[in-house]
């Protein structure tokens, strides 16, 4: 069922009505008692959005020319600070949660809100004169129509800006007009000193030798050869010289002298600069510990049928354990140790059994990473899924990459966008060893699977399990980095020492990926079977899922380090196993209690769909994953989520749980972070994963429901809309979808109150509305059935039963409610907001909750 995510929403005004284009007005109601309810006035009626106790100001509603979207914003005055928010409709009637917002853009260069301040920008680094590219900022979350305004006027969109903005190419004769429209909170300059790494922007402003060259990546706005020819003629005209353009990707390669990057900045054709690296390596009970053995065991899951591929620093192909079958060179390939050893954790035969791979019966693929096919990392891994050639792979390891660091930088971008278009391959990035959060660049992607590590100490159990030297997260803008962890230490492999060579000592997170990767050739071969109840093809290739939900099964039947409870494991909290190490037996052993979603859904802007699923009794774990493939991130903002979606679950019981509440805290250590999922909180706005996991869930109907919040850009663009496609697992639930019983509560500027209960359970003799007055806090967080119960809670459960009485009902109804709504005219402001929650009981006196419901 898909729902406009008509989450309460708000607008504010001041005393009077304010009446927009698309007919939209707010008033601010005082009650009694001195607080504020907030009212919107549509074409179609009005309707109580908002409640609070503090003093509103600056209501405004900002609407779009020629369409019934409209965006609402306003500030309350709290103690101590006023508090903006905003909230926005695409159609004028049905408006998203309020949700506090700030308007500092957040760049790399600095944050600053561009209404009231501005940086300090050296003068060889301000816009030139007649520069083309500015910053529009919103009042609002931004809008397709919005953009499409812009677009109407002239305007080019280029890059998602966080907060509320894009960056734009338009004539500067456009500025005073795009800056007049209601939607428009500000436009700025994107200065040239906006587009360079902190590196290359240290020297522009500290001084340089004249003489010094710089070999950097130039990031066009243009993808493509179109985007990077004009930058390549400047180039060379100011004495440079070009090494690489790409035809499939943003990034060029050009060494120039350090004194003109400052003119090449100043191109309205160019994005983001940053230095040039080159690739760098990263350094029996795995196959136990991640499940492999008891899956090869229960029903023969060896890699039969899966085709991957090794991208490394080499590998020697003559080595025994690669004759069966052989290897499938991809590119020019060369002999070397470290590539040879992650080869050999992936798809070794186990001539030494002590030294069998992941995938012993799989078909491995082997690459250098300075011999890339097709000329670029883009082509080279466009050709592993090219079904006209000989790879066919469902996923690529990398235990090497860039230099490390601790941004998103053009390598970062460039990974991302790979995976946004090869939407069925995986690729695995270790994530480094330097025992801080320098890493690998690639691994900073938000679409690849960034792989930390654990010293296991070479033992099967995981409770002396301890902190290894890897790299850790989190992402430099809060992001849940690395994805999954497996083994830092004594890993045994293939050498290349000789064809019969082994070594004990191979480890590091180059150890660890391989690991994470061949986990998931060994979940392609369950899909492949269709264990999960999926459909199937001829091959593991053609079988294959997107990689989103790849990821999702993976990451739902993960098995977290108990950093809180095994002192051991204290060191290996979310920063460094990420969501936990792949677990093929846990997978297996709820192969008929998952439910899972395969980007078969479609979401537009604040759109929503809701899936109930069952939970049977005696269940121990609940774990719902989701994860969406997200836009390539702005290089030089600070903050690289281009959309927005959220995770939202309510137990049978009423419970709220969001996503990644409780489980992470979006920044550097564990304060706050727990194994499972808590209740209350705000929305992620962070990750392009989110999870709830329950320990003990409660057994009945659970309804998940992922709301597409705020799209900026297209996820899913085999259709013309803006709209999102996303991945789902939940683990511990019966298969399939169930129609869910459920309660609507809604009022309006006279005080009405209306409600309506839809799919009573089957076998339903009696029933209750069960309401509170007290609903200040979370929805849902009370102690009687998610209620704070008062009087009115209690006086239901006094009332005899009888047809159509709210308070306690009969079923079968007649017609009568819960069959047909029921409106409250004109209760007394002090009775709002309010709570309640539908009770169903049946003749064995099994009672059915809806979810928890406020009125405001």
């Amino acid at each position: 069922m898909k729902i406009l995510a008509s989450l309460l929403i708000v607008l504010v005004a001041v005393a009077l009505p304010v009446t927009a284009q698309s007919e939209t007005a707010v008033r601010v109601m005082t009650t009694d008692q001195g607080s504020q309810r907030i009212i919107v006035d549509t074409a179609h009626g009005d309707q109580t959005l908002h409640h609070t106790q503090y003093a509103v100001l600056n209501a405004r509603v900002h609407p779009v020319a020629g369409s019934s979207a409209v965006g609402l914003t306003w500030t309350e005055l709290r103690p101590g600070r006023p508090v903006q928010f905003q909230t926005v409709s695409v159609d004028g009637q049905k408006f998203i949660e309020p949700r506090e917002t700030t308007y500092d853009l957040q760049l790399k260069y600095g944050g600053f809100d561009p209404l009231f301040a501005q940086p300090q920008i050296p003068a060889h680094l301000d816009a030139n004169q007649g520069g083309r590219q500015w910053i529009v900022q919103y009042w609002t979350q931004g809008l397709e129509q919005y953009r499409d305004e812009l677009r109407r006027l002239g305007a080019v969109i280029h890059l998602h800006l966080p907060n509320h903005a894009n960056v734009v190419e338009m004539d500067p004769s456009l500025v005073s007009t795009v800056a007049t429209l209601p939607f428009v909170r500000a436009v700025v300059s994107f200065h040239p000193a906006y587009k360079l790494e902190t590196s290359l922007l240290t020297e522009q402003l500290q001084g340089f030798s004249g003489s010094a060259t710089r070999r950097i990546n130039i990031m066009a706005f243009r993808r493509g050869l179109v985007g990077q020819n004009p930058i390549a003629a400047r180039v060379r005209a100011l004495g440079g010289s070009v090494h690489k353009l790409d035809p499939y990707i943003f990034t060029m390669v050009a060494t120039v002298n350090i004194g003109i990057i400052a003119d090449l900045a100043r191109m309205d054709e160019v994005q983001w600069m940053d230095p040039y690296g080159d690739p760098e390596d990263d350094m029996n009970i795995a196959r136990q510990f991640h499940g492999a053995d008891y899956i090869e065991t229960q029903a023969g899951f060896d890699g039969t049928g899966v085709r991957a591929e090794v991208l490394d620093s080499g590998c020697l192909t003559t080595h025994q354990e690669f004759q069966s079958p052989p290897l499938i060179p991809h590119g020019a390939l060369v002999s070397a140790s470290h590539g040879t050893s992650t080869t050999g954790q992936v798809f070794a035969t186990g001539v030494d059994p002590t030294a069998r791979g992941m995938l012993p019966a799989g078909q491995g693929v082997a690459a250098f990473y300075n011999g890339l096919a097709g000329g670029s990392r883009y082509n080279h891994s466009a050709e592993l899924v090219n079904p006209g050639l000989g790879y066919r792979c469902v996923f690529q390891t990398n235990s090497w990459g860039g230099p490390r660091t601790t941004s998103y930088n053009s390598s970062s971008q460039e990974m991302d966008l790979i995976l946004f278009d090869l939407e069925s391959l995986v690729i695995t990035q270790s994530q480094s060893n330097a025992g801080n959060q320098m890493s690998r660049p690639q691994a900073w992607a938000k679409n690849c699977v960034g792989v930390g590590a654990a010293d296991h100490v070479n033992t099967l159990t995981p409770n002396d399990d301890n902190i290894s030297g890897a790299s850790i997260g989190p992402a430099q803008d809060g992001r849940v980095k690395p994805e999954l962890a497996s083994f830092y230490d004594n890993i045994r492999t293939t050498s290349n020492s000789s064809t019969t060579s082994y070594t004990n000592s191979f480890g590091g997170t180059s150890g660890a990926t391989p690991i994470v990767a061949g986990s998931f050739g060994l979940f392609y071969q369950m899909w492949h079977n269709g264990i999960f109840g999926n459909p199937t093809a001829t091959t593991v290739f053609q079988s294959r899922p997107k990689n989103t939900t790849a990821r999702a099964f993976m990451i739902a039947g993960a098995r977290q380090w108990n950093w809180p409870g095994v002192p051991a494991n204290s060191g290996l909290d979310r920063d460094k196993q990420g969501w936990g190490h792949p677990d093929l037996q846990r997978l297996y052993d709820y192969r008929s209690r998952i439910y899972y979603v395969d980007e078969t859904d479609f979401l537009t802007n604040l759109q929503s769909t809701s899936h109930a699923v069952t939970v049977p009794a005696g269940e121990t774990l609940f774990k719902a994953c989701l994860t969406w493939r997200d836009n390539p991130g702005t290089v030089s903002a600070t903050q690289h989520l281009i959309n927005n979606l959220d995770l939202r679950v309510t137990s049978p019981s009423g419970q709220v749980y969001l996503g990644n509440v409780g489980l992470t805290n979006n920044a550097s250590g564990s304060a706050g972070e727990a194994l499972f999922s808590s209740t209350g909180g705000s929305a992620d706005t962070k990750n392009s994963v989110e999870n709830v996991f329950v320990q003990n869930p409660q057994a009945g109907t659970w309804v998940v429901e992922v709301i597409a919040t705020s799209l900026n850009q297209d996820i899913h663009p085999e259709t013309s809309a803006l709209d999102a496609d996303y991945a789902l697992c939940i683990l511990g639930v019966l298969p399939g979808t169930v129609s869910f019983f459920d309660l609507s509560l809604t009022s309006n500027a006279g005080g009405d109150l209306t409600m309506d209960i839809d799919n009573v359970p089957a076998g339903t003799t009696q029933g209750f509305t069960v309401f509170s007055e007290m609903a200040a806090g979370p929805v849902g967080g009370g102690v009687l059935f998610g209620l704070n119960p008062t009087l009115i809670s209690l006086f239901s459960f006094q009332v005899p039963v009888g047809v159509g009485n709210v308070f306690h009902w009969s079923y079968p109804s007649g017609g009568a409610y819960p069959d047909a709504p029921v409106t409250f005219p004109g209760l007394p402001a002090s009775l709002y907001p309010i709570d309640a929650v539908g009770l169903a009981i049946d003749g064995a006196f099994n009672i059915s909750v809806t979810p928890n419901r406020r009125a405001l």
